[in-house]
């Protein structure tokens, strides 16, 4: 027992500790703190957290599964099983603690007018003391999307964006220096016919003017100015919309809830699933008997299986060479332009 936590279990713990202290520190620094430069929060918060993961557990965490004795036959690999759990467990954390890191450290700027958000710097949350939002003149979008396993479902979105102004005097020939935005979605199941699709939209589109005709849109205890993402990108092509004013970019969102309730759950959530996926693995740690040929390998002196001869077949495979070069060659070009995607903000999922 003990070499199994000694050889397989600590290492593991070690591993999942330094990817999230690691990756969230880089993403504070590079996204946040500097801003060096500017990528969807799906892609930055899950896309690239599922993606490093994979490769940690590719790296450090399989050659580690040699010390099991995981035994494999024509229907169940154990080896495989492993390393998708291992995965899981890497990825929920560092996710919840992206997530966190987003809300936990965003800074609340208190100003006495609206007007003053032009000459402060930009921050994640912000408390008007006097503002005021207009709904005579408003800029709306519309967005439609196909989703789901198979395309099954159909979602409809409309953004809605109301400027921002010190008060009600201000609203004639006054360019905005931040507007509200509203939100509304519902799903439909894609296998509608056009027709119904036309008709549950002009149901939702009632609903959601009804709903904001209801709003209160000048009073709220805080703002959130929502990263990069498709909301944001959505409230944007809403302010375009609008007949009057100029656009602006500094879109704000309205919140009704204390600012030390901004964190949710996530804290709790992040420490539930480290918990969690620390004691699963731990199990699974200790079921398997030990591979006693890799440990008589320990004890000889002998070199045991590495990371680069772990992975040699895997550079073999990808080396472009004779009679064996198209493929690679593709799979090379898609990494970069995925990568590109990733980094001017439309993400891995954009596709």
């Amino acid at each position: 027992m003990k070499q199994k936590l000694r050889l397989v279990f600590l290492p593991f713990l070690l591993t999942l500790s330094g990817l999230i202290l690691v990756y969230t520190l880089l993403h504070w620094l590079i996204l946040i703190r500097f801003e060096l430069f500017s990528i969807k929060e799906i892609t930055s918060n899950l896309v690239v957290p599922m993606i490093v993961s994979g490769l940690v557990v590719l790296l450090m965490v399989r050659p580690r599964l040699r010390f099991l004795k995981l035994k494999k036959s024509k229907t169940r690999n154990w080896k495989d099983f492993y390393l998708i759990i291992a995965w899981i467990v890497l990825t929920t954390p560092l996710v919840i603690a992206q997530e966190y890191l987003v809300t936990a450290t965003g800074k609340l700027t208190v100003l006495r007018k609206a007007s003053e958000i032009d000459h402060t710097p930009l921050t994640k949350y912000y408390r008007f003391k006097s503002f005021y939002a207009s709904k005579r003149i408003i800029g709306i979008h519309p967005n439609f999307e196909v989703s789901g396993k198979s395309n099954q479902s159909f979602d409809m979105y409309i953004y809605v964006a109301l400027p921002i102004f010190d008060g009600p005097a201000d609203t004639a020939g006054t360019t905005p220096p931040a507007w509200l935005g509203f939100s509304y979605r519902k799903t439909i199941s894609n296998r509608l016919e056009p027709a119904q699709k036309e008709e549950s939209y002009k149901q939702f589109a009632r609903e959601s003017e009804l709903d904001f005709a209801s709003k209160n849109v000048n009073r709220f205890i805080y703002f959130d100015r929502p990263g990069s993402s498709d909301d944001r990108e959505g409230f944007l092509e809403a302010i375009k919309s609008n007949p009057v004013y100029q656009p602006s970019k500094t879109v704000l969102v309205g919140v009704n809830e204390p600012f030390e309730a901004r964190n949710g759950h996530k804290l709790l959530w992040f420490l539930s699933s480290t918990f969690i996926g620390c004691l699963v693995w731990l199990v699974m740690v200790l079921i398997p008997k030990l591979a006693a040929h890799e440990i008589v390998k320990i004890q000889n002196g002998q070199q045991v299986s590495t990371i680069k001869s772990e992975l040699k077949p895997f550079w073999e495979m990808m080396r472009p060479k004779v009679g064996f070069l198209v493929t690679p060659v593709l799979i090379y070009i898609n990494t970069a332009i995925y990568a590109l995607m990733a980094i001017i903000g439309l993400g891995f999922i954009f596709f």
